[in-house]
């Protein structure tokens, strides 16, 4: 499995886009303030056009397989999404919502199955319930929070962290110092 599409991707679907103020529209901010140079692709049945952006009505009609996919939908609308990102050649996938393992007996049967379908296609997962990936020096982000202001952001400091809360707190304090944020990396393998 190749973790540089969940760190370094050149292209990111966002999968439950929205104007809202939703996580989806959150990393979209976040990717415009960055200047971030790949291509982003917006998935939501609702529009056909998003942002001044086109927007597509499933993962199975990108004009591309992206690098990495962020799911923004609610648990129990993931799976059939995940599947059609899965076919079409996503290579890394962030899962913000939580309702999998955490939650019982249907929770984790769901977790297995996208656990499942990640080692059948080698693709590299964020999550369950999870803040995503902020990578500053390669200005690309699938984090969770809206990065109001990267000036200062980019550093020699890599975080990987369990706790997004702790991570929240430092991204409100980049003046001393400059980091790369990970949050809780993967879901746990049998």
């Amino acid at each position: 499995m190749q973790l540089k599409p969940l760190f370094r991707p050149e292209s990111i679907a966002i999968i439950g886009a929205s104007d809202k103020p939703t996580p989806g529209r959150r990393v979209i901010a976040t990717l415009e303030r960055l200047g971030y140079a790949g291509r982003v692709h917006l998935v939501n049945p609702n529009y056909t056009s998003l942002l001044n952006r086109p927007c597509y009505p499933s993962p199975a009609e990108l004009p591309e397989a992206p690098d990495v996919a962020v799911f923004s939908l609610g648990h129990e609308r993931v799976l059939p999404a995940f599947i059609a990102a899965a076919k079409s050649g996503m290579k890394a996938a962030v899962i913000f919502d939580g309702g999998f393992a955490e939650t019982g007996d249907e929770g984790r049967a769901l977790q297995s199955k996208i656990e499942d379908i990640c080692r059948e296609h080698d693709i590299a997962l964020c999550g369950s319930n999870c803040m995503g990936v902020l990578s500053p020096h390669h200005k690309s982000s699938s984090y969770l929070q809206e990065l109001r202001d990267p000036a200062g952001l980019a550093g020699n400091v890599g975080i990987i962290s369990h706790s997004g809360g702790l991570c929240l707190r430092l991204l409100t304090d980049t003046r001393r110092y400059g980091f790369t944020i990970s949050s809780r990396p993967a879901m746990r393998r049998r």
